[in-house]
């Protein structure tokens, strides 16, 4: 994992892409310390930062001869200061890897669009950059581009310069930059295609077949921006979506580049370090006992000495198994010695002798038989394989195909609980008003598994779930999700005050899956108070009953739930892709449109004070209102006009179980609207 640190004049400006005309005396950061950015992310397990050393607006970052727009004509320091130097010296101190970016488009510079004398400029700022900071890890290179300022780029003599000062140096590009190391992803959500190959072919396209190598890094923002903004304080992504991220990059053998930006201060904001201090405790939770280490590995063909069946689970990624010439296909088998519970498998190639395996499955033993439990194409460097719990005393990795003798070098074997604030988790007891029979136990509703549930006795109307904390707790949030079939009639969500139940919630025919917010309140005990049944139904039965903290302001409230337009463009463009979680999926309205609504129905009644409208390739809605329904008619709760690409209002809290997005015009000369994702949130203040 490494770090991406942007920084800069946007910082200050509140923007993401701005000009190049911003004042430099708006840079003056008043606690600036590198040594605790790159602390916190040491301590998080990040091995390398990456430093915006230059973005787009043209703004440097240390003492360059090359232009007066930078921090040598702010008021930081007195002109006298280099973030540059500071974190560079700051990762060697810690021992972490340095990298930099340095932005092609230069929205300052007058040279910028005359061709070879822009070339020759940012020649000058990369040598300075290559020569005066001690060893670069890597170059980090986009396509950024003015729209209307033609410019073409000699990546070429930009490489020769990183290859002649800094050898060791990878750099990053797309497949303009000759010699690349590493490539894009393809996206900026943090997840990789499900199969990604190493090996490329001649034109640097992935391939299982290629004879070239490009290795794939995989970059997201830990922030809806890249730049600091304090709005976003309480949209640092959660544990579960990080979890998620790691699983889908470093877990599809990419790289994880996670963005983490300082604020005004100079400092990495709270929420991020909290959040990051999470995240690295997961990990390590997770990957705490391996079920591999220790146990007996067999294959179905060995090379020899230095190449036995006993290197995948020996601790060491330098040693690894390998059949014999020409055995491109084979089988590793760990016998854990008895039955065990896990539901994770991390596999990897010794890839310093390339990317083989081409098709693959993962089989455990229940019993006498073999189950699958997955099955892929690529392996690489890492491949992290989740699965539903099973328990099991041996698994199996069958090599399928392959290009050359098959090979591993690691397989490890994890029992990893889901990453999620569900508080129901630790929970210190789970108590129930009655229990069908063995197996259908209260706490079967908080185990944090969909395949258990509590279930009543037979012919039961009215029922109670009750949790109990260590200390008290605030919650604002519950999910009930009914096992089989919609049975509960009237509800209550209630919470102990010391001397009585109190109703925090109360509700009727809930769906399946129903999540309530509320009012937050904060208790060691919570209940699940089912005072009724529908007509006709079996007595209740509840596979998971979830409590989160109160104002949990980084879950997206619209996020999967039933969403409706006026109208839609066509088939793919649907009002759903809009709340899908997905920026590379979009509602989009018919050709001509002025005036249209998106409407989300949040599925139970909700408290919101946040929406975040993302506007798909370009600004193009004027006039629009946030509205609620009010159990009559829709009401504003907030009205702006010609809002950004990725618009935040905040407004007054509203209690509705919907909101729409109510575009009322479009500005001049655009395209119809067009939405990649429409968020609301629930942020407490």
């Amino acid at each position: 994992m490494y770090a991406f640190l942007h920084f800069g004049i946007n910082t200050f400006s509140g923007e993401e892409w701005s000009d190049g005309t911003r004042p430099a005396g708006l840079f003056n950061p008043t606690q600036l310390d590198a040594t605790q950015w790159v602390k916190t992310l040491k301590d998080a397990g990040f091995k390398m930062v990456i430093l915006t050393a230059k973005h787009h607006d043209g703004f440097v970052l240390w003492q360059s001869a090359t232009t007066d727009y930078g921090v040598k004509s702010s008021p930081w320091k007195g002109g006298q200061g280099d973030v540059v130097r500071e974190v560079a010296d700051a990762a060697r101190a810690a021992g972490l890897k340095f990298g930099v970016y340095l932005s092609p488009w230069d929205r300052n510079t007058p040279t910028y669009g005359q061709g070879e004398a822009y070339n020759t400029f940012y020649k000058r700022q990369l040598t300075e950059l290559m020569t005066n900071y001690g060893e670069i890890s890597e170059v980090w290179w986009d396509g950024a581009k003015g729209d209307n300022t033609p410019q073409t780029y000699d990546f070429a003599s930009w490489v020769s310069i990183v290859r002649q000062y800094q050898p060791n140096a990878v750099v990053f590009g797309d497949s303009e930059v000759p010699g690349r190391d590493l490539r894009w992803v393809g996206n900026e959500n943090g997840h990789a295609p499900d199969n990604v190959w190493s090996t490329v072919d001649a034109a640097g396209n992935p391939t299982p077949d290629g004879t070239g190598w490009v290795a794939t890094e995989t970059d997201v923002s830990i922030r809806p921006g890249w730049f600091y903004h304090d709005y976003q304080d309480s949209q640092v992504k959660s544990l579960e979506s990080l979890v998620d991220i790691y699983n889908s990059s470093v877990g599809r053998n990419t790289s994880l580049l996670l963005n983490v930006p300082p604020d005004k201060r100079g400092l990495i904001a709270e929420p991020d370090v909290a959040r990051l201090a999470e995240f690295k405790s997961w990990l390590d939770k997770a990957r705490a006992t391996d079920l591999a280490a220790g146990a007996t590995v067999t294959a179905s063909d060995s090379r020899g000495t230095g190449f036995e069946p006993a290197n995948v689970n020996d601790g060491d990624d330098g040693t690894y198994w390998a059949a014999n010439d020409g055995v491109n296909t084979g089988w590793v088998e760990v016998d854990l010695g008895a039955d065990r519970t896990f539901n994770t498998v991390e596999l990897q190639e010794p890839v310093a002798i390339g990317q083989r395996v081409t098709d693959f499955t993962i089989q455990v033993r229940t019993g006498s038989s073999w189950t699958i439990v997955h099955a892929n194409q690529a392996i690489g460097a890492k491949r992290i394989a989740k699965f539903p719990d099973v328990t099991a005393s041996k698994v199996r990795v069958n090599i399928l195909a392959g290009r050359g003798s098959a090979a591993l070098s690691a397989v490890r074997i994890f029992n990893q609980r889901k990453a999620t604030d569900n508080l129901a988790r630790s929970a210190t007891s789970v108590t129930a008003s009655n229990v069908h029979s063995a197996g259908y136990e209260g706490d079967k509703a908080a185990d944090g598994s969909d395949s258990t549930r509590w279930a009543t006795s037979d012919d039961t109307t009215s029922a109670w779930l009750e949790y109990r904390f260590a200390a008290p707790v605030s919650f604002g949030r519950t999910v009930i999700k009914q096992a089989i079939n919609q049975r509960i009639k009237d509800y209550q969500i209630q919470y102990w005050d010391g001397s009585t139940w109190v109703n925090a919630v109360s509700g009727s025919t809930p769906a399946l899956a129903r999540t309530d917010t509320f009012t937050p309140v904060t208790s060691d005990r919570i209940r699940l108070n089912i005072a009724g049944i529908l007509p006709g139904a079996s007595s209740p039965t509840i596979s998971e009953f979830e409590v989160y903290p109160a104002n949990d302001p980084n879950v997206n409230l619209a996020k999967g739930k039933d969403t409706t337009a006026d109208n839609v463009h066509s088939a793919g463009y649907e009002a759903g892709k809009a709340t899908d979680g997905s920026d590379s999926t979009r509602w989009a309205t018919a050709d001509g449109t002025t005036s249209t609504w998106l409407q989300v129905d949040l599925g139970g009644i909700t408290t919101v004070n946040r929406s975040v409208i993302r506007q798909a390739y370009s600004r193009r809605i004027g006039d629009y209102q946030i509205q609620y329904w009010n159990g009559v008619t829709f009401v504003d709760a907030y009205a702006g006009t010609n809002p950004e690409l990725a618009q935040t209002d905040t407004f007054q809290p509203v209690t509705t179980d919907k909101i729409r997005l109510n575009i009322t015009s479009v500005l001049p000369d655009t395209p119809s609207p067009t939405i990649w994702e429409f968020e609301l949130y629930n942020t407490g203040r």
